[in-house]
């Protein structure tokens, strides 16, 4: 009976996990749709506050391997927790730098800041299922 439900619940995290970035895709789908209507602007008011919190919670991505390498920080509550949370700010942080910049490349730096974050993005995704695999 237990490993049934160990099998459910995999399932429903799996499930749950596909409904999530399917959602998060329709998110930006339906935001790039409207950028040329430019309700955000990268420099005042939601826009602006979008590219702060978006950058702010990409920053606190690296609370995760402090919490898992420095001795003093271990007794900061269950690795798994901390690894869920740097997950959705992966996640949530470039959604909201994408939507701070309305779905446009400016200058140099920010086309070259994007396209590390797609990068690292893609590959934190990928590096999930490759270690579900293992």
């Amino acid at each position: 009976m237990l490993q049934a439900d160990t099998i459910s619940d995999s399932k429903l995290h799996n499930i749950a996990t596909a409904a999530t970035y399917a959602s998060v895709g329709v998110i930006l789908l339906v935001g790039w749709w409207y950028a040329e209507l430019d309700f955000v602007t990268a420099q005042e008011g939601l826009g602006y506050w979008l590219g702060i919190i978006g950058a702010t919670l990409m920053a606190l991505l690296l609370l995760y391997p402090l919490r898992k390498r420095v001795k003093a920080m271990h007794s900061w509550g269950p690795v798994r927790y901390w690894f869920r949370t740097h997950m959705i700010f992966g996640v949530a942080g470039p959604v909201l730098v994408i939507f701070h910049s309305n779905f446009e490349l400016g200058s140099l730096n920010s086309r070259i800041a994007l396209f590390c974050t797609i990068i690292v993005a893609a590959s934190g995704i990928a590096g999930r299922y490759i270690y579900a695999k293992l």
